[in-house]
């Protein structure tokens, strides 16, 4: 009974490895494997507890396993977000409010005060008791599954291709496995620990198929596979502003070029109508077609009266097996070109003139030798 933590702790392990080596490696793939690593921390810590007899270090293994779950709970709220396509939530103020729960119960759990957390047996942790700082903690847990739940359920109650349908149907999954079994694990283990046998490894079960869920996601929809390294490199360093949206006008991306002159951040609605300083005929034309024929191209040529630059702008869906699921809208400075035709235009303009003033000269040097020739033959 001793090894069936450590076992679903190399389980994980493999399915991390798995993660790693079969898919390209991006920011998103990053931010996916330190949440499957968190989530090997849970078994290896409940394993280590039973490997020594020193209470300090069991101690010290209790609470690592229980500030990694409250890291784990917010960390599997932001990859909801991830693999769901909310990226409205990926706002400053509202990672730092659902960062602020996960925080808090770890520094209850670092700290204890009193025991207030945890109480040893038998001069041991093995077996342990909890106080109210354990039912808080849990409180936590329970408002972080909720939270998931939540931004599933907006998920879901969107117009949503099948294929990201799918993905937020093996996520819900995964939350709820997870949910239950460790459910099932304060009430057997907790709850009922006085009247029957501890039954270790059902919290690390949970974990385990939830992260098989996320690999299934990952895997059969190539969730990651959106965007790579190489995309990523060349948007950053492209002399074009770039801005990704997904097909509810969500900022998904916006690179380095654009990033100093408009003040989007990746989550926030995009509105067309914020890049024109004023409006025109040719303007509102633009913006009509924008929003009424969003799977075609569109581009207007301006200039933009607060930086007095020459833009051109265009809209471009991007379509997959068919389906409009979002729209790059680029922003090309094109000053430097207009400078070079208006030069080019002045120059025609000259040598137009100076054409003239030569047809002028000619009729007038056609006239002289008329009349020189008429005066030859003319007496004095």
């Amino acid at each position: 009974m001793v090894w069936i933590d450590l076992i679903l702790f190399f389980v994980l392990f493999a399915l991390f490895v798995y993660i790693f080596v079969s898919v390209n490696i991006t920011n998103l793939h990053k931010v996916y494997l330190a949440f499957h690593f968190t989530m090997m921390i849970w078994p290896f810590c409940q394993f280590a507890i039973k490997t020594t007899d020193n209470p300090t270090y069991q101690l010290f293994y209790v609470k690592a396993a229980f500030v990694d779950s409250a890291l784990l709970s917010t960390g599997w709220v932001f990859f909801t977000i991830l693999l769901t396509g909310q990226t409205r939530f990926l706002q400053r103020k509202i990672l730092l409010l659902l960062s602020a729960p996960a925080i808090f119960s770890a520094a209850c759990i670092i700290f204890s005060p009193c025991s207030w957390f945890v109480q040893p047996v038998n001069e041991g942790y093995i077996q342990r008791t909890y106080g109210p700082l354990f039912w808080i903690f849990i409180a936590v847990i329970i408002i972080q599954v909720v939270t998931s739940l939540y931004v599933i359920s907006t998920a879901l109650v969107r117009d949503l291709v099948p294929r990201v349908r799918k993905q937020v149907m093996l996520v819900l999954k995964g939350i709820l496995a997870v949910s239950v079994f460790i459910l099932l694990d304060i009430a057997l283990n907790v709850v009922l620990d006085p009247y029957l046998p501890v039954i270790p490894g059902m919290t690390s079960l949970g974990i385990l198929l939830s992260a098989v869920f996320f690999v299934v996601s990952i895997n059969r929809d190539k969730v990651f596979d959106l965007a790579t390294i190489a995309h990523q490199d060349v948007m950053d360093t492209i002399g074009h502003g770039i801005v990704v949206l997904d097909e509810y006008d969500n900022v998904v991306e916006i690179n380095r070029f654009l990033g100093p002159h408009m003040h989007l951040h990746r989550g926030e609605q995009f509105n067309i109508r914020i890049i024109f300083p004023e409006s025109s005929p040719a303007i509102e034309a633009f913006i009509l077609e924008y929003h009424e024929r969003p799977l075609e191209r569109i581009e207007i040529e301006i200039l933009h009266t607060v930086i007095r630059r020459y833009l051109k702008i265009q809209a471009t869906p991007i379509m997959v097996s068919g389906l409009r699921v979002g729209r790059i809208v680029t922003f090309q400075d094109i000053t430097e070109l207009q400078r070079l035709i208006h030069e080019t235009h002045q120059q025609n303009r000259v040598l137009q003139e100076r054409n003239h003033s030569l047809i002028a000269v000619q009729k007038e040097l056609y006239e002289t030798n008329r009349q020189l020739q008429q005066m030859a033959i003319t007496d004095s």
